[in-house]
């Protein structure tokens, strides 16, 4: 049986910087994937879906790296107390660690189905979405520490915080994409049902909506563990 969710609560400032970040993020982040969507020329996804996808993902990525480190979450991408030599260590480290999960996510998609050869290049691009969507945000929270992710994600319970929007963001991730491809083979002849487009859309969404609900538990639960332990 699973064990629930850590309790321990994070800072009243940290919290604030916590739902105002990550509401900011993935509303802009939501409004900039709608354009895409909708638009038929600039910032298609359809149209230059190799280059649109790239530019979710490092905004994804410079957005995460960035946040948590003004934050000082500790066991992340960039680490403020670390030296220079340990910082390229981690950066170093951290940066195979998401080439592999891009490859790993990249055989996930074959094995599920996805062209082996004809259309490579897309399903890496997959990958990468994907890496970036649920890897990268818990590496620069966690770490590569497997007791933090096996407790996290093997036995869901997450510390309420960074934590615990790490997890519902990477769930969310997983079956956006999951979902995004169930258009593919429908025979509706539409430019936007090649691979990976759906996929990558579905996991972007599901991301967008996962730190949604992450930031909403949040502050929540917050709120209702302060009231008891009061009480």
């Amino acid at each position: 049986m699973s064990a629930p969710m850590a309790n321990r609560l994070p800072a009243k400032e940290t919290l604030n910087s916590l739902l105002k970040g990550h509401l900011i993020f993935s509303i802009s982040t939501l409004m900039l994937l709608f354009f895409s969507i909708t638009n038929e020329n600039l910032f298609s996804i359809v149209k230059y879906r190799f280059i649109v996808t790239k530019l979710f993902i490092f905004f994804i990525s410079v957005f995460n790296i960035i946040f948590y480190n003004f934050l000082n979450i500790q066991g992340g991408i960039s680490q403020r107390n670390a030296g220079i030599l340990s910082k390229i260590r981690i950066i170093l480290k951290n940066g195979l660690l998401l080439f592999c999960s891009s490859i790993f996510f990249h055989v996930i998609a074959v094995l599920f189905g996805a062209p082996f050869l004809e259309s490579s290049a897309e399903t890496f691009h997959f990958g990468m979405t994907m890496s970036a969507t649920v890897v990268l945000p818990a590496l620069c929270v966690m770490g590569t520490s497997t007791g933090h992710w096996i407790r996290i994600f093997a036995q869901n319970s997450p510390e309420l915080g960074a934590e615990s929007i790490v997890y519902f963001s990477a769930i969310c991730s997983i079956i956006g994409a999951w979902l995004g491809a169930f258009p593919i083979p429908l025979d509706w002849d539409r430019p936007w049902q090649e691979w990976p487009i759906t996929c990558v859309v579905g996991t972007l969404f599901g991301y967008c909506t996962g730190v949604i609900i992450g930031a909403a538990h949040l502050y929540i639960n917050y709120y209702r563990i302060k009231r008891i332990k009061i009480t």
